[in-house]
């Protein structure tokens, strides 16, 4: 598991990446929606070898994808660490979810 938490053009983020393992990443992010929310989303990637780079791709019909948490709230930095925050207690709940998604029993 690695965060970052910085500023962008578009405001302040935060990101989380966890290693589901066959080339999969579950990339956790917080940051401001298009409707001036704060928005955190959770996206399953493939990881795959495209043209000599490794390449994280997500398709949005097949690969699993949720909102986890939507405040509207301004997105300032302590609020982005806040929600983000409490994202990341939400995906041990969430990894059983994946793990249906793609159809993988571990029973």
């Amino acid at each position: 598991m690695h965060t970052s938490v910085a500023k962008t053009k578009s405001g302040w983020q935060a990101n989380t990446r966890f290693d589901l393992g066959n080339d999969r990443i579950l990339r956790v992010t917080t940051a401001k929606a298009l409707d001036g929310s704060l928005c955190t989303t959770a996206l399953v990637h493939h990881v795959v070898q495209d043209s000599g780079f490794r390449v994280e791709r997500h398709q949005a019909r097949s690969d699993f994808g949720r909102r986890m948490v939507q405040w509207n709230v301004r997105s300032t930095e302590k609020q982005v660490r806040a929600q983000h925050s409490l994202a990341l207690d939400m995906v041990q709940d969430m990894l059983l979810a994946i793990t249906k998604h793609y159809g993988v029993d571990k029973s």
